[in-house]
């Protein structure tokens, strides 16, 4: 009787394994797309923008859907958000934390780009990393020669960095 149900629960796993991973393959490729700011914008005249960790509450003092400007196409150009930060950096076996509120950045997009904004521990700090790269599901950090900007964050009393 327990062989049968070893067997049983062996074969679930076989099929449910690959069924998820094939299901979270296509959901993540499904996000890749993302939305356009302004369609009335041509392709070549915008960037378009990855946001990892950092989640914009406004864009040039418009305020936004998170949930549509996690990959959105922008007109190319000096851009300027509020947003909070909500990241987890792993470092070996330790897992690092940051939560921040209200963070103010400026940035500036080439036409015809594609950027990855993400929030990571870079040269001992938390930072706002930008890379112009590919967007793609990616696992690890595209090479340093394909960072435009860093911008370390500060502590400040009002809107601590909580790392765990």
């Amino acid at each position: 009787m327990f062989g049968k149900i070893k067997l049983m629960v062996s074969n679930i796993r076989v099929v449910v394994v690959p069924l998820l991973a094939l299901l979270l393959t296509f959901s993540m490729f499904s996000c890749v797309t993302g939305s356009v700011w302004n369609k009335e914008v041509a392709a070549d005249e915008s960037a378009k923008i990855w946001f990892d960790g950092f989640e914009p509450t406004s864009y040039n003092g418009i305020d936004v859907d998170k949930k549509k400007f996690r990959i959105i196409t922008l007109p190319a150009g000096k851009a300027d958000f509020t947003g909070d930060i909500a990241a987890v950096y792993y470092e070996g076996n330790t897992k690092h934390i940051a939560r921040v509120k209200d963070v103010s950045i400026s940035l500036n997009f080439e036409s015809g780009e594609e950027y990855w904004t993400t929030v990571r521990i870079y040269e001992g700090r938390w930072s706002i990393v930008v890379y112009k790269t590919k967007i793609q599901v990616r696992v690890g950090y595209p090479s340093d020669d394909r960072i435009v900007t860093i911008i370390p964050l500060q502590r400040r009393e009002d809107t601590p960095i909580k790392l765990q």
